[in-house]
């Protein structure tokens, strides 16, 4: 019979501590260590180009170029070839001079949301209508327009501002038949646009966002003062979004997470221009603010939202504060409220380049949380994509793999002590001499630390 040697003093009491609290606080030190990213890769666009919308692994990003220019698209590699991320002009029409869209793409890359010429009216519309919704395929290359709804607002007969995550449902806008306003409008699958329920009639509304599957669509609705409120149609039926009824209507709603439950947008009328997150369960939740200053009003965006919608993100400016380019992006989670996204980005170690000191304005993220788009202080667009952890390498001492000797190898070690068994592991023999003792134990205390 073979008896364990005594045991030091400090290692006794260690192991007469609470084993389940050496474990959860021992846990908690690892998940945070193995969740925070240590690189990434900060990607200049160029000044003149804005990135709208990003893939859900963030291997695809599109955007505008400004008015009357293409779409483009960012691919962050060619499958196979290992080759370098490029970018490239895909045709349509970018939104300005009386031209309305926005490139948005679906959770697998392959559809992007916008607006193409090549639209020929019916009469009573002029031969100048030339501009449509559309969706572009990356696959086969294309844009298909959707048409309109009976009417036009100069060379436009409708706009593509959203695509769902399957990449079925185009939503936007689209001009109405009494020549004055516009309805939010959706396609299924390319067939013709059809209008969504108006809310205030005689007033103009259009569509921002669309859930995984298009049941839930989110946009905007102007008021009868000519206001934007946020709204929501969820399979067609449509509801505004209230900070507190009948007087404090939330402003533009911009997107929506996959399931449809949670929305985000504008802050309007909510304290200090917070923005801000709403579900039909719980109603609105304002994110907070980056800048606290007493009395300093600031004008808040939620822009975007993750899948799962643990994640937001957005910005904040003073009003009185102009170019755009003066704005702070921020992060939002569930756990840790808003925080800067450069602080947040640098932290994990992204490496900025001369001149941006700030990003201005975030766009987009991707709903594995690696990629960021948007604007940074310098006026140049940026795509920020983040590293995954790497692997930790094991060592001798790391009983469980993850890259450190600390007290969970310490008490595992303890744990098995004695004869390893004849057959299945013995992780904690890490001298090899199938036996977990004091040569372990020693071995694990002298290994202390991270892994090499």
């Amino acid at each position: 019979m073979r008896f364990a040697p005594t045991l030091p003093t400090h290692i006794l009491e260690i192991s007469k501590m609470s084993r389940s609290t050496l474990f959860v606080s021992s846990a908690s030190l690892l998940i945070a260590a193995s969740g925070a990213w240590a690189s990434g890769t900060y990607y200049i666009v160029g000044t003149g180009k804005s990135p709208s919308g990003v893939s859900a692994n963030g291997s695809v990003v599109a955007g505008t170029a400004g008015a009357g220019q293409p779409y483009w698209i960012w691919q962050s590699s060619n499958p196979g070839t290992g080759a370098a991320p490029v970018i490239t002009n895909i045709g349509g029409i970018s939104p300005g001079n009386g031209v309305g869209g926005q490139a948005k793409v679906s959770n697998d890359g392959d559809k992007i949301s916008g607006s193409v010429n090549g639209f020929s009216g019916v009469p009573v519309m002029p031969a100048t209508v030339v501009n449509q919704a559309a969706l572009y395929d990356v696959s086969d290359s294309t844009w298909s327009g959707v048409g309109g709804i009976g009417w036009y607002s100069g060379t436009e007969t409708s706009g593509g501002w959203a695509v769902s995550g399957d990449g079925h449902v185009l939503a936007g806008l689209g001009w109405s038949p009494n020549q004055t306003t516009a309805y939010a409008i959706k396609s299924v699958d390319g067939g013709a646009a059809t209008q969504l329920q108006w809310l205030v009639p005689g007033r103009s509304t259009r569509a921002n966002g669309v859930n995984g599957d298009g049941s839930v669509i989110v946009g905007w609705q102007d008021r009868a003062d000519g206001f934007r409120c946020a709204c929501v149609w969820t399979n067609g039926v449509g509801q505004r979004l209230w900070y507190t009824y009948p007087r404090a209507p939330l402003g533009e709603a911009q997107a929506c997470s996959g399931d449809g439950n949670w929305v985000v947008g504008i802050g309007s009328l909510t304290p200090n221009g917070q923005a801000w997150r709403w579900s039909q369960s719980t109603g609105v939740q304002l994110l907070g603010e980056l800048d606290t200053t007493a009395n300093n009003v600031m004008s808040a965006i939620a822009t975007d939202i993750t899948s799962d919608g643990s994640t937001i993100i957005g910005w904040e400016r003073d009003p009185q504060s102009p170019p755009l380019f003066t704005a702070r992006s921020f992060i939002w989670t569930q756990a840790n409220g808003i925080q800067d996204l450069t602080t947040w980005v640098t932290n994990q170690g992204v490496a900025l380049p001369t001149g941006v000191t700030t990003l201005s304005i975030a766009t987009a993220i991707s709903d594995d949380l690696r990629t960021i788009v948007g604007t940074a202080n310098n006026g140049q667009a940026f795509i920020i994509q983040i590293d995954p952890p790497a692997p930790f390498a094991p060592c001798n001492g790391d009983v469980n793999g993850d890259g450190h000797v600390n007290v969970i190898d310490l008490l595992s070690v303890v744990s098995a002590w004695g004869d390893c068994p004849e057959t299945g592991a013995c992780a904690a023999d890490v001298t090899g001499d199938a036996q977990v003792n004091i040569n372990d134990l020693l071995t694990v205390v002298g290994a202390w630390g991270d892994c090499p």
